[in-house]
C-alpha cells in the first residue's frame, strides 16, 4: 500500500480490508472537500492563478472528493435509478467497489461512454452511465467554486444556495419600486433561447475554461455522442441535458451576457447601465425604463447569442408592459390599479402562479385520480400528498390564498367521487362518517379527507400560510469563507419556513445539523425520524428520544454500532427525565 492510500485510509478510520460505505467518517471527508474549495474560490477572487489551478488539481486526486461524488450520484441524485446505455446499477455493496474502481483508473487513458437519449416533455435529456455521473461530480466539485467568484449576482439557475425564489424575489424588488421616476421599470424584455443544451458551441465553452485542470475530460464528455433508438450520434455541438455538470457548463456560456448588458458593477462597484438582468439557467428577463430601451436590449442579445451559434425563441420572446403581465418560473408577475375603496392607493404589483400551472397541476391530480379508483385509501394518500405539499411549498411564497382554496373545493369534489364510487350502495351520511372528518384537532375543519383507522390524511393546499422569500444578497457565494454565519443563518431561517413545527423543535437540540455527517438538515437530502431508544425495545415517539437526520445517515447510523452508541450518548437526556415521562423502560 503507498503512501498516498495508506493516509486516505487513516483519515477514514480503517484499513482498506475492513472499509465499508457504513464506517466512513462523513463528518470528515466533507470538512476535507469544503476546506479546499474555499481555498479555491479565495484563490480565483485574489486572481492567483498558480494557486487556483495546485489545488483544484489536489482536490481532484483527494479522496473525499471521490466519496462525495458517489454519495452526490447514488444517494442525492438517486442514480440506480438513471440507467446509461450500459444497463448498470449499484447495490449499497458495491459502492466501495466503485469507489476503488475510480481511484485506480488513469484519468487520461479515461474514455466516457455515449449517453442514453431520452426524450421529454420539455427537451431530451442524456443520461450518462453511473460511473460517468460519478466523474463528472468529481470534476464540478473543483470548477464550481472557481465560477462562483466570477458569476453575477443575478445569475439563480442551479447554483447552490440560490433557487427560483431568488429569481422571483429580485424581479419583485425591482418592479415594486413606488417612486416615480425616469429609472422606474415598466418595461420586461421576457426571453428564451431556442434549443439552448442542443446548440452551444464547443469551442466557446472550451475558451471559457482557460487552463482548467481537467479540461480534458469536458472535452472528452461533449464529444461522445449519444445513443437514440439504438442508434450513434455524434456531438458536434451543444451539452447533453442530464449530465451533473451540464447546468455549471450553462451558467459559463451565458455568463458573458450580462457584461454586454452592462447590469455588473464595474471596478468602482457601480453599475453604469439603466437595465436590470434577472437570469435562471437559459430563462431570463431584463427590465428596463422604456419601450425603446428594451427593444434595444432584445437587439443587443439576439446578435451577441448569434456569434455563439444561439437565438431566442420567437413564441417565446415577448416585450411586454408590466400592467399586462407575463409568466417567470410559473409566477404571472403583473402590476394592477387598485380599486377605490382599496386602503393601498395607486398601483400594486403582484405575484401569483400562472393559469398554465394550474391546469398543470389539475391534469395530473386527475390523472391520479383516475389511476387510483379501486386503490385503498392508503395508496391514494400515499400518492397524492406528495404532489400537493410539493406544489403548495413552492406556491405558498406568492399571492396564492384564493387558489390554494379553489383547489381544495376542486380536490374535495374528487375526493367524494372516489368514496362513492368505492361504496355505490352507501349513503352520504355514511360515506361522510367513513372518510371524512376532524383529523387536525388545531384545525376546525370537519370536512378533511382520510384514513380514520390509521389518521393519515389527506392535506390541503389552504394549509399553506404565504410566508414571503428573502433575496438572497448580491453575490455572496456558500463557499466565501468570510460568509459562514450569513449562511449557517439563512439555512436555519429556510428550514424553518418549509419543515413542520415538530421537525423544527426536533431538529432545534441538533442545532440543525444532522448528527451523522454535521451538515445542514436544509437541503436535497430526504429527512428519516431516528429513535434513540429503539422502537423494538418500546414505542416511544416523544421529542426526547427523536432525531431528525439523513435518510443515508439514518442506514449508515443502524449499521454502525460504534456510532449509534456515541449520538445516543450525546443526546440521550438524563435518565431521571425519562423515568418522568412514564415509560416502563429501565435504565442501567
Amino acid at each position: 500500500m503507498d503512501t498516498n492510500t495508506k493516509k486516505e485510509v487513516d483519515i477514514m478510520n480503517c484499513t482498506s480490508e475492513t472499509l465499508t460505505w457504513e464506517n466512513i467518517d462523513w463528518e470528515t471527508v466533507g470538512n476535507e472537500v469544503k476546506n479546499l474549495q474555499t481555498r479555491i474560490f479565495v484563490a480565483k477572487q485574489k486572481n492567483d492563478r498558480r494557486q487556483l489551478r495546485r489545488l483544484q488539481k489536489l482536490l481532484f486526486k483527494s479522496h473525499s472528493n471521490r466519496l462525495i461524488a458517489l454519495r452526490r450520484v447514488l444517494i442525492y441524485n438517486d442514480g440506480k435509478k438513471t440507467l446509461g446505455i450500459d444497463k448498470t446499477t449499484i447495490s449499497k455493496k458495491q459502492r466501495i467497489k466503485l469507489y476503488y474502481e475510480i481511484s485506480k483508473m488513469d484519468m487520461h487513458k479515461y474514455k466516457p461512454l455515449p449517453v442514453k437519449r431520452i426524450k421529454n416533455k420539455l427537451c431530451p435529456l442524456g443520461i450518462p452511465t453511473i460511473k460517468d455521473h460519478c466523474i463528472q461530480a468529481m470534476v464540478r466539485n473543483c470548477l464550481e467554486p472557481e465560477w462562483e467568484a466570477v458569476f453575477e449576482s443575478t445569475s439563480y439557475g442551479f447554483r447552490p444556495g440560490r433557487s427560483h425564489h431568488d429569481a422571483l424575489a429580485r424581479i419583485y424588488t425591482t418592479l415594486s419600486v413606488k417612486k416615480i421616476g425616469n429609472n422606474r421599470k415598466n418595461w420586461v424584455l421576457d426571453a428564451n433561447i431556442e434549443s439552448f443544451f442542443d446548440n452551444v458551441d464547443h469551442n466557446y465553452i472550451f475558451e471559457q475554461l482557460d487552463n482548467f485542470p481537467m479540461k480534458h475530460l469536458i472535452y472528452k464528455w461533449l464529444k461522445s455522442g449519444h445513443i437514440e433508438l439504438s442508434k450513434f450520434n455524434p456531438t458536434d455541438s451543444g451539452i447533453s441535458q442530464g449530465g451533473i455538470i451540464s447546468p455549471l457548463l450553462a451558467n459559463i456560456v451565458l455568463t458573458d451576457l450580462a457584461k454586454v448588458l452592462k447590469t455588473e458593477p464595474d471596478s468602482t462597484g457601480r453599475v453604469r447601465g439603466s437595465r436590470v438582468y434577472v437570469r435562471y439557467a437559459d430563462n431570463f428577463v431584463v427590465l428596463c425604463s422604456s419601450l425603446k430601451e428594451a427593444r434595444k436590449t432584445h437587439l443587443e442579445i439576439s446578435t451577441w447569442l448569434k456569434s455563439k451559434g444561439l437565438k431566442t425563441t420567437i413564441h417565446k420572446t415577448r416585450i411586454v408592459n408590466i400592467s399586462d403581465g407575463f409568466d417567470f418560473l410559473g409566477i404571472n408577475i403583473r402590476q394592477y390599479e387598485t380599486k377605490a375603496k382599496s386602503k393601498v392607493k395607486g398601483k400594486i404589483l403582484l405575484m401569483r402562479p400562472s393559469k398554465i400551472e394550474i391546469l398543470n397541476i389539475k391534469q395530473k391530480l386527475k390523472s391520479e385520480w383516475s389511476f387510483l379508483r379501486g386503490k385503498s385509501i392508503t395508496t391514494v394518500l400515499n400518492r397524492l400528498n406528495p404532489k400537493i405539499l410539493g406544489w403548495r411549498n413552492y406556491f405558498r411564497k406568492y399571492v396564492s390564498v384564493n387558489t390554494f382554496r379553489e383547489l381544495d373545493n376542486w380536490t374535495y369534489l374528487k375526493a367524494w367521487n372516489y368514496a362513492s364510487r368505492m361504496h355505490p350502495n352507501k349513503g352520504k351520511r355514511w360515506i361522510y362518517e367513513k372518510y371524512f372528518g376532524n383529523f387536525v384537532s388545531t384545525r376546525n375543519d370537519k370536512w378533511i379527507f382520510g384514513d380514520k383507522r390509521t389518521g393519515n390524511h389527506l392535506q390541503k393546499f389552504a394549509w399553506g400560510n404565504i410566508q414571503r422569500h428573502i433575496l438572497v444578497k448580491g453575490h455572496n457565494s456558500i463557499y466565501d469563507p468570510k460568509l459562514e454565519q450569513y449562511w449557517e443563518k439563512r439555512q436555519i431561517h429556510l428550514f424553518k419556513k418549509t419543515k413542520t413545527l415538530s421537525e423544527i423543535k426536533m431538529a432545534h437540540r441538533q442545532k440543525f445539523l444532522c448528527p451523522v455527517c454535521k451538515t445542514s438538515l436544509y437541503g436535497e437530502e430526504n429527512l428519516d425520524k431516528h429513535h434513540l431508544i429503539p422502537q423494538s425495545v418500546e414505542k416511544i415517539d416523544k421529542y426526547w428520544n427523536l432525531l431528525l437526520i439523513h435518510k443515508s445517515c439514518h442506514q449508515i447510523l443502524h449499521s454502525n454500532k460504534d456510532l449509534n452508541k456515541a449520538i445516543l450518548n450525546e443526546f440521550l437526556p438524563d435518565p431521571k427525565r425519562i423515568i418522568k415521562s412514564n415509560t416502563k423502560l429501565q435504565l442501567r
